[in-house]
């Protein structure tokens, strides 16, 4: 949305903030360039940072998955959890790539040629984001379940979680993959034109967009589906009355 531009917008002003306060205590006077550079740095490092973390996010929910699922039938365990095993073996693959990237010096660092050759790999979130709503309703339904609340709170008891719930790690490859834009497009206000990555970066900003769009027309068409389906279901068909045929896409 335009407030996360805004707000991306906010924390970049916030980083050349921290940038300049850094080499005041250095009492060094950086160049407009040095600035850039040091900007692209920290942008850059953050992409790598978050994709470490949301790892962990995914191995926190496959935690709660393998403590639940005793008690869970295959079916609520797929809604709860769909595929987030499958998203986190790529995660930790794209963040060992992006690490790989920035080992070497900033002229050769090509983080957007990265984002491109695994385009097609994000496409893996939309399974997640079309079922996230289905998930949250039905963790908040089992959390009225006194064995079931009692496992998910010893799992939320873990201090490596800060005080996180079930609920809010649900979330997290939706709020990931939402991300990813906003991550391109600071390093591309961080990068120099004459950058060789310079245009990769752009192209993957747009690639990766049309992927976020993708997945929200996806979870739209999802979401009506299902209303449709609701409302097939509390007012089933008589003869002589018009059935709803929610399946049927021809003319």
């Amino acid at each position: 949305s335009l407030d996360d531009y805004k707000k991306n917008d906010d924390k970049n002003d916030e980083i050349i903030e921290e940038i300049k306060k850094e080499a005041e205590a250095e009492n060094k006077e950086l160049t407009k360039e040095q600035l850039k550079e040091r900007e692209r740095k920290y942008t850059c490092d953050e992409i790598l940072e978050t994709e470490v973390k949301f790892n962990f996010d995914c191995l926190v929910l496959e935690r709660f998955r393998d403590h639940m699922k005793g008690f869970l039938s295959a079916f609520e365990v797929q809604t709860l959890f769909c595929n987030i095993s499958e998203i986190k073996k790529f995660s930790k693959e794209f963040s060992n790539i992006i690490g790989s990237i920035l080992n070497n010096p900033v002229e050769e660092q090509l983080i957007g040629k990265a984002f491109i050759e695994n385009i097609d790999k994000f496409k893996i979130y939309a399974k997640y984001c079309i079922n996230q709503p289905s998930a949250n309703e039905l963790s908040l339904k089992l959390r009225k379940k006194s064995q079931i609340r009692q496992i998910i709170e010893k799992v939320e008891s873990d201090p490596t979680l800060n005080q996180l719930k079930f609920e809010d790690f649900i979330i997290k490859p939706v709020q990931r993959i939402c991300k990813f834009p906003l991550l391109i497009r600071a390093v591309i206000k961080a990068t120099k034109e004459d950058h060789v990555d310079y245009q990769n970066l752009q192209q993957s900003f747009e690639q990766m967009s049309s992927v976020l769009e993708s997945i929200n027309s996806d979870k739209a068409s999802a979401e009506n589906h299902d209303r449709l389906l609701y409302i097939q279901q509390q007012f089933p068909a008589q003869e002589g009355v018009f059935e709803l045929n929610i399946f049927d896409n021809s003319d």
